[in-house]
């Protein structure tokens, strides 16, 4: 963003802060909600600026209106990015740990117990 495009965000009333607030947001519903007002709020400094500055009025600036037309796309892309989440599988209950629960001693001894108990497979 230029400063240009800065300027006329400032003229809307849209300042750093508004999109600061939208980083900070703690919900996905809020963000999307703070994302809406601010591109309604947009959507009205633009159209006062587009009929200010659009080429066909006689104090109409083309690269200023080139500027402002390009600066809608960037805010008409804007998205509220939803988090990805690991598919990783947590055997306890601390999310930090994606590791297993160690067993205790005695089920290990138990299988091996198990296991010598068991008879072989019979081949042929």
């Amino acid at each position: 963003m230029n400063n240009t495009q800065k300027k006329f965000l400032e003229e809307m009333g849209i300042f750093p802060k508004d999109f600061l607030e939208l980083d900070s947001t703690t919900s996905i519903e809020e963000a999307e909600k703070n994302l809406a007002q601010l591109k309604a709020k947009f959507k009205v400094g633009f159209g006062k600026l587009a009929n200010r500055l659009h080429p066909d009025k006689p104090s109409g600036d083309s690269n200023l209106f080139q500027e402002l037309l390009k600066l809608q796309k960037e805010i008409n892309n804007l998205k509220v990015q939803r988090p990805r989440y690991s598919l990783t599988v947590f055997f306890d209950s601390s999310p930090t740990s994606p590791r297993p629960i160690p067993r205790a001693k005695a089920d290990y001894q138990r299988s091996a117990a198990h296991l010598a108990n068991m008879k072989p497979a019979v081949t042929r």
